[in-house]
């Protein structure tokens, strides 16, 4: 082989892993640079307590407020409440505030605890642990308090008030203490807003109950609570499982033709005739699909012949007001004489049975033709 073919060779195949290895710094730095631009952003803690000296057994309620590092305020991710054996005490939701509430409700045991908040982190916001709060729990403990929950009835229909009678008293001595007590609904495990005045104050001069009242319209299965609280108490809670029933309707039916609207109405032989059946509903409940209507006649109080029967159609059907529905028939000739005419509403799971008429003569000269 020629030696400047060798020499070209050579330097060649010195020249290629000084190539591989600038390429591979370049894709280096590349790599390095989104991420070290994506960094999260660090934060800070403010931990307080409504009481850094409580008694054992009272409720706590420990406020964390968060900053970002760059001087943003994280609005989402949650905080956890630990001891230094790393026990969680409880946790809460951090707002659009940067502020996260979480409240001890059956306190701690006596003697020395240490408290720190863990942030789990939020969009640009990365995780963090703030220093620890020192605690100093009374070795006195609460006194137990017992919480008596009873209703005026455990099933009614929707639309219906109950009332809930609570009372509250010491369990071991059987004073009366001074507290709130808060009422609660859930149905499905989900917790639903159904008490516009949910809160009842009890103390010894209200021999530690009341009552507190609320209309229930959604039908359902609802778990009832009453939760104590009480700040030289321990808290207490009793539920009571209330049953809403669906209500039944009741209907109202009138019927018309497309002749004349109500009344008396006469009409000549051979005329066919169109029956208008409206059923009005007197409370707003979803009525069911396939209602109908059943027409019938009466000739001069002789027997009832069943003309036909429409499909109800209705308004609405949503529940968001009383529907009305309609319904029509078209019948052929009728003989001479004087009808009775029902419209029959069969009713259905929620809407009751209901009925309207109308009086129909039938009179006048024949229509004929002539043959030559």
């Amino acid at each position: 082989m020629p030696a400047a073919t060798r020499i070209n060779l050579r330097f060649a195949a010195r020249r290629l892993p000084v190539i591989l290895l600038l390429g591979i710094l370049v894709a280096t730095c590349a790599l390095i640079a989104p991420m070290k631009a994506s960094a999260a952003t660090g934060v800070t803690f403010n931990v307080s307590a409504s009481t850094q000296s409580p008694l054992a057994g009272a409720p706590v309620t420990f406020t964390v407020t968060l900053a970002g590092a760059d001087g943003t305020t994280p609005n989402g991710g949650t905080i956890t409440l630990l001891d230094a054996t790393g026990r969680s005490w409880g946790s809460g939701a951090v707002n659009s505030s940067g502020v996260a509430t979480i409240t001890v409700a059956g306190g701690f045991p006596a003697g020395q605890l240490l408290v720190k908040a863990s942030y789990n982190g939020f969009g640009v916001w990365g995780k963090g642990t703030s220093t620890f709060l020192a605690m100093s729990i009374g070795s006195t403990a609460l006194p137990r308090t017992q919480v008596t929950l009873t209703a005026n009835s455990s099933e009614i229909t929707a639309g219906d008030t109950v009332t809930f009678t609570i009372s509250v008293k010491d369990i071991d001595t059987g004073t009366i203490p001074t507290g709130t007590v808060t009422l609660t609904a859930s149905s499905g495990g989900t917790t639903v807003n159904l008490f516009p005045n949910s809160q009842l104050d009890v103390s010894p001069a209200s021999n530690g109950a009341g009552q507190i009242s609320d209309q229930f319209n959604p039908p359902g299965t609802y778990t009832i609570t009453a939760q104590f609280q009480g700040s030289q108490y321990q808290p207490s809670s009793k539920q009571f499982v209330l049953t809403v029933d669906r209500p039944k309707v009741v209907t109202t039916t009138t019927t018309t033709t497309v002749l004349a609207k109500g009344g008396s109405v006469t009409v000549s032989p051979n005329t066919p005739v169109e029956l208008d059946a409206t059923i009005l509903q007197n409370v707003p409940v979803i009525p069911q699909a396939g209602d109908v209507v059943n027409f019938y006649r009466q000739l001069d109080g002789g027997y009832k012949d069943f003309l036909g029967q429409g499909t109800l159609t209705w308004d609405v059907t949503d529940g968001s007001k009383p529907a009305t529905g309609t319904s029509s028939i078209t019948t052929g000739s009728w003989p001479r004489g004087h009808y009775a005419v029902s419209a029959e509403f069969v009713g259905d799971a929620f809407d009751f049975f209901s009925s309207g008429n109308i009086s129909l003569g039938v009179g006048g000269p024949i229509p004929t033709t002539t043959t030559y």
